[in-house]
């Protein structure tokens, strides 16, 4: 509007750095009013590093503490900007790779391998009656392993497994504190459920593989990453029975992306993703196939270009075109 200020969804102010001598912390505000707060302990242990992370996120999900990888576990580092049609993890709705979270999570790192794990609530460190991981008592569990393979062929491999599980009580509106609607809960008009501020569970597993591989085609840099959600549920369900449940999802999905960079300037991606509605008994399975190109004009500027199209069985394709300038100072 013209009589205000507003600043862009796509902003974001970051602050980080040293507390002490083996921790540090940072802070990211965005220009749509998420907010990420995260502290790290590290240390040597043996051969590796062993830790410890307190993270508080609006938006990226239970792995934002000790996820490096690029295959959606972190929204931030995932190889597509419209990384919900194009990313397994990203996909899956809220709670994976994207969503509120607030948890602690223990991670050691050494010889190839990574291991992490942790307890998390689902929400923003407001969560209902209490705040951060307090969530009344009600906390969910997630691991996260990884493996870097011996280099093959000049290809440099890292194989990894997932999972999140955990019931976690609280009012829908209070738990998705940062969402414009609650998960399958809103009417066209944006209008909530009944049970949208009522004290209620809500039940979330998922787990699933990833391969991130990297390596040179025809002497031009290349990223090739296979991410895979065999199971994806959530229930939300009043505190006491009976049921049903107000709202229920079984999702899976398999997503294959790949970017080649022509040289150091001019980048190319393709992207396929599978997905199936398994609580839907007609019309479940959607595909989406996806293209970008990136310039980077400057180390600290780059202009991306991404377009994808889905298909979902029994109705209409769907078309999406992004344009995207991303500016660091």
């Amino acid at each position: 509007s013209r009589s205000e200020l507003a600043i862009p969804a796509g902003s974001a102010i970051m602050i980080g750095g040293k507390l002490s001598e083996n921790m540090g912390a940072n802070i990211l505000f965005n220009g749509d009013g998420i907010v990420h707060v995260q502290s790290t302990y590290s240390r040597p242990v043996a051969s590796g590093n062993a830790g410890l992370s307190y993270y508080g996120t609006m938006g990226h999900g239970p792995f934002i503490a000790i996820e490096s990888n690029n295959t959606g576990l972190h929204k931030e580092l995932a190889m597509f900007d419209s990384s919900d049609r194009t990313n397994a993890a990203q996909s899956m709705g809220l709670g994976l790779g994207k969503g509120p979270a607030t948890g602690l999570t223990a991670f050691y790192g050494g010889n190839g391998v990574k291991v992490a794990a942790g307890v998390w609530s689902m929400g923003f460190n407001s969560t209902y009656d209490n705040g951060g991981l307090d969530n009344d008592g009600s906390l969910g569990s997630l691991f996260r392993v990884t493996y870097d393979t011996p280099q093959l062929a000049g290809w440099n491999f890292t194989v990894g497994a997932f999972g999140v599980s955990g019931t976690h009580e609280g009012t829908t509106s209070t738990l998705f504190e940062n969402m414009t609607q609650a998960p399958g809960s809103m009417t066209p008009a944006g209008t909530p459920a009944p049970w949208f501020n009522d004290v209620n569970n809500h039940e979330v597993t998922s787990n699933g593989f990833d391969i991130q591989a990297q390596g040179k085609i025809a002497g031009m840099d290349t990223q090739v990453i296979l991410t895979s959600v065999s199971d994806y549920e959530m229930k939300i369900s009043p505190l006491t029975p009976p049921p049903p449940a107000y709202m229920t999802k079984d999702l899976s999905a398999t997503s294959l992306e790949m970017q080649i960079m022509a040289n150091n300037a001019w980048g190319f991606r393709l992207g396929y993703m599978a997905s199936t509605n398994n609580a839907a008994t007609a019309n479940a399975d959607t595909t989406t196939t996806s293209f970008g190109v990136n310039y980077n004009y400057a180390d600290n500027v780059r202009f991306s270009l991404e377009s994808s199209n889905q298909s979902p069985d029994g109705g209409t394709d769907n078309t999406q075109t992004q344009l995207t300038t991303i500016m660091a100072f």
